[in-house]
């Protein structure tokens, strides 16, 4: 279908719906979305809970006293885990922190000897029958910089998450609160929701909920067991290697292997290289055995585990979470493709049309 007759004006018709698409999900992604953001957990908690409360009805329980307990239940446990997790983080992230500044002073001095070793191979090397004019590495890497240590780069961020707190308090209520309400008052939202819908929607909706609990949280709990396998290897490897923050480096090395493209070997890869050219030669084979160990058992666990994809196009997914990281930062690279997978759903559905089959 033409936008006008005139293909050029069309094509700034098309370019100019492309920048309202583009600046408002911007907008929604920035502004709206992260309003809605604890609404969107409580929904999510509301449906882990819903199973164990209609067991306890079941057996004659009150919905509301059984709402209330595995609400409370669920706080409790998921709290606990929360703390203890943060709780470690914290306490080796601050022995980061401190050690840091140390560590990279003392860089200069731990690559004196290996430019030294590296500079008599130099040495011995033919370099002038094959064209290259004499060296040396500490030629090479003079105009090689370290990175500046700054302690307000550390402070700054702490700042602000000191400023969100109550920010952060107040959702945590919202959060909990109402999710017992949503759990305990369940029949009367949905009965309400059906009365202000027409039955075509709610055929949709009912339609993306079992396509989204069928797919997507599937992946998603899938993708979340290879995450605890990838984190336990880590964490048995760096304690085998007597590595300190063991368990912050793990979890951290596990999240970017979560992440679409990238894997543990963007991270352990260059670490061993690092440790290789320092004279660490303990810790650069390490890097490179726990490399190997994670990259055999994900191939041979993740098909078993996962069994299914996303269901979009690589390419289209390598789009979706460029642009989802531009608009809506590192969020936006795991929400962008659910967004575009829905989309594609209801260009299933028929109810919406914005691209030829």
């Amino acid at each position: 279908m033409k936008l006008h007759e005139n293909k050029h004006i069309s094509f700034f018709i098309l370019v100019g719906y492309a920048l309202v698409a583009y600046f408002g999900a911007r907008f929604f992604f920035n502004t709206i979305f992260p309003w809605t953001v604890p609404f969107i957990i409580s929904v999510i908690m509301t449906a882990i809970i819903e199973k164990p409360v209609s067991q306890l009805e079941k057996k004659k329980v009150p919905r509301k006293v059984a709402a209330l307990v595995c609400t409370l239940l669920y706080i409790t446990l998921f709290g606990t885990a929360i703390y203890l997790l943060v709780a470690l983080c914290i306490s080796e992230g601050k022995n980061l922190i401190a050690a840091l500044p140390g560590f990279l002073a003392s860089l200069p001095e731990r690559f004196s000897d290996t430019m030294a070793q590296l500079d008599g191979i130099f040495e011995r090397l033919p370099l002038e029958k094959i064209g290259i004019q004499e060296t040396s590495v500490s030629d090479l890497l003079s105009s090689v910089s370290l990175p500046n240590f700054s302690a307000s780069s550390i402070v700054s961020p702490l700042f602000k998450m000191a400023v969100s707190l109550p920010t952060v308090i107040l959702s945590t209520v919202f959060i909990f609160v109402s999710t017992y309400f949503m759990t305990s008052e369940r029949r009367v939202i949905v009965r309400f929701i059906k009365k202000q819908l027409p039955p075509k929607m709610l055929e949709v909706l009912f339609e993306i909920r079992r396509f989204l609990v069928s797919s997507v949280l599937k992946w998603i709990k899938a993708q979340s067991i290879i995450i605890c396998i990838t984190f336990c290897e880590l964490l048995i490897s760096f304690n085998v290697q007597k590595l300190p923050y063991a368990f912050l480096l793990a979890m951290c090395i596990a999240i970017i292997d979560a992440l679409p493209i990238l894997g543990v070997g963007t991270v352990l890869i260059p670490w061993s290289l690092v440790c290789l050219v320092t004279g660490d030669y303990f810790h650069a084979v390490g890097m490179i055995a726990t490399y190997g160990v994670v990259l055999v058992i994900r191939n041979a666990v993740e098909p078993k585990i996962v069994g299914m994809h996303i269901g979009l196009h690589p390419f289209v997914s390598l789009l979706s979470i460029y642009f989802g990281y531009r608009i809506a930062g590192f969020g936006g690279m795991f929400l962008v493709p659910v967004v575009v997978l829905l989309l594609c759903k209801l260009q299933e559905l028929d109810v919406i049309r914005f691209y030829k089959e």
